[in-house]
C-alpha cells in the first residue's frame, strides 16, 4: 500500500517537476549562485570570481573590495589602465560594512597575495545604524574554492529561494537602471545607468551619515587591514567616492571632512595610499542617487582619484 501511494504521488508530481526543470533550463543564465550568505550580491560576485581562470601562476594582481561603493563607483577600465593591472577583479558587493570588507580583503590577501588591493568606501560603510547582511567567511571561501557547482547547491538546498531569485535576476542581469543591477563586466564591475525619470526620490536625497553614527570598530578594522597588508608587502589604495554636490550641506561637509581626515591619517600612517575626489565639483548628472555614480561618473571619478598616485606606485 505505501509503495502504491508513493508511485501515485510520483505520477502526479512528475509533470510539475518536468515543468520546473524546463523553466530552470530556459532561464539557466539567470539561475542564482548558491546561497552561502543572505546577501545576493555577495553570492553572485564571489561565484563569478570562482568562475575565473585563476591558477597558481595566474593569480589576480589587483583586487578591489567594498560595498556598492566599489561595485558601482570603480570603473574597471580606469583601474586597469591607471594601475597597470594584468589580472584585476572587483569583489565589491552591496550591503557590506567596512569591517566585513576588511575581513574579506585580508582573507583574499593571504590566499592570493595580489600586489595591490583597492578599497572604496564612504561614510555609509562606517555607519552603526544601518542594517547589514550577515556574512560568515568560511562559506564564502568555500564557494570560491569549489565554485558554484552541484555540491554547493546540495549543501545549500533552498529551492524556493532559487526560483524567486532567478526571477529577480532576469532584471538584475539585464537592466542597468535597476539599483540592484548585477550585470558585471569582465572584471566584476557594474556600471549603473538610471535615467532621471527612474531615479528614486528617497535615494536621491539620502543624507550623509552624521559623525556620531560612525562606528569606531570599522576604523579599527581598516587600521588592522592597512597594517596587515603592509606587513605582507601588499599595497592598499583606499578610495573615497564623493557625494553629489546637491546633497552636501554644511553639516554634511563637516562630517565628510572629519571622516576623511581620520581615514587618511590611519591609512598613511601605515605606509599605504589614500585618494578621494573632493577637490573638484561632482554635479548631479554624474549620479544615480546621492552617492552612487553612473557609468560616466564612475569613469571620471576613478581616473581623477587614481591620477594622484605617485607614478612609481601606480606602475608597480
Amino acid at each position: 500500500m505505501p509503495f502504491r501511494f508513493a508511485l501515485r504521488c510520483l505520477k502526479y508530481s512528475l509533470p510539475v517537476v518536468v515543468m520546473l526543470a524546463v523553466y530552470c533550463g530556459f532561464y539557466a543564465r539567470y539561475f542564482p549562485a548558491p546561497r552561502v550568505t543572505n546577501n545576493v550580491a555577495v553570492n553572485e560576485k564571489f561565484a563569478a570570481f570562482a568562475r575565473q581562470d585563476w591558477s597558481a601562476t595566474n593569480h589576480p594582481d589587483v583586487l578591489a573590495f567594498g560595498s556598492s561603493m566599489a561595485l558601482n563607483n570603480l570603473s574597471s577600465d580606469e583601474v586597469v589602465a591607471r594601475l597597470g593591472a594584468k589580472r584585476y577583479f572587483n569583489l565589491g558587493a552591496w550591503g557590506l560594512d567596512m569591517s566585513q570588507t576588511c575581513t574579506l580583503a585580508h582573507a583574499f590577501a593571504e590566499r592570493y597575495h595580489p600586489r595591490t588591493i583597492v578599497i572604496a568606501g564612504n561614510l555609509r560603510d562606517f555607519s552603526l545604524s544601518l542594517e547589514r547582511s550577515k556574512m560568515r567567511l568560511g562559506p564564502v571561501l568555500e564557494l570560491v574554492e569549489k565554485g558554484p557547482g552541484l555540491v554547493s547547491y546540495l549543501t545549500h538546498p533552498e529551492f524556493v529561494y532559487y526560483l524567486r531569485q532567478m526571477e529577480s535576476n532576469r532584471l538584475r542581469f539585464t537592466d542597468r537602471a535597476n539599483y540592484e543591477c548585477l550585470l558585471m563586466d569582465a572584471h566584476g564591475g557594474v556600471a549603473l545607468d538610471v535615467p532621471k525619470e527612474r531615479i528614486l526620490a528617497e535615494r536621491w536625497v539620502r543624507p550623509v551619515p552624521a559623525t556620531d553614527d560612525l562606528a569606531q570598530k570599522h576604523y579599527d578594522a581598516l587600521d588592522r587591514l592597512a597594517s596587515g597588508l603592509r606587513a605582507m608587502g601588499i599595497d592598499l589604495i583606499y578610495v573615497t567616492p564623493p557625494y553629489r554636490d546637491g546633497i552636501r550641506t554644511p553639516e554634511a561637509i563637516d562630517a565628510i571632512n572629519r571622516h576623511i581626515a581620520k581615514v587618511r591619517g590611519l591609512i598613511t600612517a601605515r605606509g599605504q595610499y589614500y585618494c578621494d575626489g573632493y577637490d573638484r565639483s561632482w554635479p548631479d548628472d554624474l549620479y544615480a542617487d546621492s552617492s552612487h555614480l553612473n557609468g560616466p561618473g564612475a569613469r571620471l571619478f576613478t581616473a581623477h582619484a587614481l591620477a594622484r598616485l605617485k607614478p612609481s606606485m601606480a606602475s608597480r
